[in-house]
């Protein structure tokens, strides 16, 4: 199969990571993971479990919240998916039937180039304990062009 690039991702993309603030405002990155599947398209949650992509993406949130320091908020940030969209569905799945919310994390939706580049010059641990990048263009109801530049505008902050 031929691939071409474009300015869009041509792969689902699912970053989730946290940022770790350290001694005297020196900011360390912590555990990113960058992912080439197209996991939201390709997972469903009969019932109440979580199957193949929605599942995986389930996992990966688990493992990123065990190792988010103590006294970063206790917050999934998930920026660019829509309400009532397959990306949406997605990540609440994944977050839903995790053991993140058991252990007192919540979960944030923020969508709208406004509001994506308001959160990004003001990420922190206080108020981020993850965050969750949709895929731009791939999946029904994830980022589009605005949101990716208000994210590109505010990539130092990550």
């Amino acid at each position: 199969m031929n691939h071409t690039p474009s300015h869009k991702f041509t792969h689902t993309l699912l970053t989730i990571g946290f940022i770790l603030v350290l001694g005297l405002g020196s900011a360390f990155a912590g555990a990113v993971v960058i992912d080439g599947t197209d996991a939201s398209d390709h997972g469903s949650a009969p019932g109440a479990v979580n199957l193949n992509g929605w599942l995986y993406m389930q996992k990966v949130l688990e493992n990123l919240a065990a190792n988010v320091p103590p006294g970063a908020a206790k917050v999934v940030v998930d920026i660019g998916t829509e309400p009532g969209t397959r990306a949406r569905d997605a990540i609440d799945s994944a977050f839903s039937k995790s053991s993140l919310p058991a252990a007192g994390w919540t979960i944030v939706h923020v969508n709208g180039a406004a509001a994506v580049g308001a959160w990004m010059a003001a990420l922190s641990t206080s108020n981020t304990g993850i965050l969750a990048l949709t895929t731009h263009g791939e999946t029904s109801g994830d980022m589009d062009d605005t949101e990716q530049a208000a994210i590109n505008a505010n990539a130092t902050a990550l």
